[in-house]
């Protein structure tokens, strides 16, 4: 029993590190995705079109 618990725990810690880091690595992936469609978009489409769909996009992923 106590051997289980010990595993469970070890999982436990391992699984949250893993989230941790996937959401240092994502997160900053995204904002910088953000910020390329902005500037992209707002060069070749007129801005205010643009900004609404990267608006749109922000709320759709978070």
């Amino acid at each position: 029993m106590y051997l289980y618990v010990n595993i469970f725990r070890i999982y436990n810690l391992l699984f949250l590190t893993n989230m941790c880091h996937i959401y240092n690595y994502i997160l900053p992936k995204l904002i910088s995705l953000a910020k390329n469609l902005l500037t992209v978009s707002s060069r070749h489409i007129k801005s205010l079109f643009s900004l609404s769909y990267v608006i749109l996009i922000l709320q759709y992923i978070l």
